[in-house]
C-alpha cells in the first residue's frame, strides 16, 4: 500500500473544469489492469457515467489547447479524443474492477492525488473560448495604434509570461487583457511597459526594451 501512496503521489497531476482528473492509461496502470478494460466497462456500462460528474471528454480545439500541460504522458498526437476521469469516475472503475489491488490503488488516488490541494482555476489551461477576448483585443490595439495586429498578440503572450497562445492559462488570459486596455485605450504609462517587460523576461531572458509605436487615432491632433 504504502508504494502505491508514493506512485499516486508523483504522478504527474492533470486539472480540467476546475477538477484534478486521470487519464485512463495511468489509471489502468494503477489499477494494474490494461486500459481497453477501463474503455470496455465504461462502453458496457455508459448509463452508470455522467459526463461532467464522472468523466469528461475532451476532443478538437480544446484537446489541442490541453496537450501542452500532458507533455510527458505519451499522448499520442494521432489522438482525437480523450476522456478525463473524475475521483467519481475512478471509484466507479474500482467498484467494476473488484480486485484488492483496484480499491487499495483508488484509496491512494483519494488521498494522495485527487485531494492533494485545491485548485486554483487561473491555472487551468485557456479554451479557444477563453482566447476570443484576445483576438479582439489585437485587433482593436492595431486598429488605434496602427502597428500589426500580430503586435498584439506578441503583447497578450509578453503580459502572461508565455511564448504562444497554446501555453496561456485562464490567469494567463485575464493578464493579457488587463495589459491590452491601457494600450488600446492610449493610457499607458512607462509602469505597464516594465511590468510586460518583466514577464517577457521571465522567460525568454533579458532583451531590449519593448517598444510600441503609439500613433494618435485618426482625427487627433498630436
Amino acid at each position: 500500500m504504502q508504494s502505491l501512496k508514493v506512485r499516486a503521489a508523483a504522478l504527474p497531476r492533470i486539472q480540467w473544469n476546475g477538477q484534478t482528473v486521470i487519464t485512463t492509461e495511468l489509471l489502468a496502470q494503477l489499477y494494474e489492469t490494461e486500459a481497453k478494460h477501463i474503455q470496455q466497462n465504461f462502453a458496457r456500462n455508459s448509463l452508470r457515467f455522467n459526463s461532467g460528474l464522472h468523466y469528461y471528454k475532451v476532443s478538437g480545439r480544446a484537446l489541442k489547447d490541453l496537450r501542452p500541460s500532458l507533455r510527458g504522458l505519451q499522448i499520442s498526437a494521432k489522438t482525437r479524443s480523450l476522456i478525463l476521469w473524475t475521483d467519481r469516475g475512478a471509484t466507479r472503475h474500482a467498484k467494476m474492477i473488484e480486485t484488492d489491488r483496484a480499491w487499495d490503488a483508488f484509496s491512494a488516488l483519494e488521498d494522495h492525488y485527487f485531494k492533494q490541494f485545491d485548485v486554483d482555476p487561473d491555472l487551468e489551461p485557456a479554451t479557444a473560448d477563453d482566447k476570443e477576448i484576445l483576438h479582439v483585443a489585437a485587433y482593436r490595439l492595431s486598429v488605434r495604434n496602427k502597428v500589426p495586429i500580430s503586435t498584439g498578440h506578441t503583447i497578450h503572450n509578453e503580459a502572461a509570461g508565455t511564448k504562444h497562445y497554446s501555453e496561456l492559462t485562464k490567469g494567463g488570459v485575464k493578464q493579457a487583457v488587463q495589459a491590452s486596455a491601457p494600450l488600446i485605450e492610449r493610457t499607458a504609462t512607462e509602469e505597464h511597459f516594465a511590468k510586460i517587460q518583466a514577464r517577457k523576461n521571465a522567460v525568454t531572458g533579458p532583451t531590449s526594451q519593448l517598444a510600441l509605436p503609439l500613433h494618435d487615432p485618426p482625427g487627433q491632433v498630436s
